[in-house]
């Protein structure tokens, strides 16, 4: 009987198998370290007569393939300083150490792909012409 019974408990263990999903190392919290080699925050110039300051931003990375973007910008017009949130969310994949990201919504009207390269815990992404590194935290 003990021996029918351990047979049964090895044929259910072999039929479940091992339903663990590696995780990808893309999946984590990515935060940003430096704009083009530069601290934060970062001037990041003027566009359409509005200083910007990038202040801080961060990726968010999840398995199924989805992530989310937190950051804040500092806006300077006429003397007048504000703060511009920027939220994000899409889809990521990756391709050995590029990661590639599609834009689904944005608060700041931005579209399409951008990418850049994992490197264990550091993310370059290249946007708009600013290369960000980011550090898994």
């Amino acid at each position: 009987m003990r021996k029918a019974l351990a047979l049964a408990g090895a044929i259910l263990l072999a039929c479940n198998g091992d339903k663990t999903t590696a995780v990808d190392p893309a999946v984590g919290v990515f935060v940003l370290q430096t704009v083009n080699g530069s601290s934060l925050p970062f001037n990041g110039g003027i566009v359409s007569g509005i200083g910007v300051e990038i202040v801080g931003d961060q990726y968010t990375f999840v398995q199924d393939g989805t992530y989310s973007r937190q950051g804040s910008l500092r806006l300077t017009q006429l003397g007048i300083t504000t703060t511009q949130s920027i939220v994000e969310t899409g889809t990521w994949v990756r391709n050995g150490t590029v990661v590639t990201l599609t834009i689904v919504t944005n608060n700041v009207l931005a579209t399409g792909t951008y990418s850049g390269e994992l490197n264990g815990n550091n993310l370059t992404l290249t946007e708009s012409g600013f290369v960000g590194l980011y550090r898994r935290q």
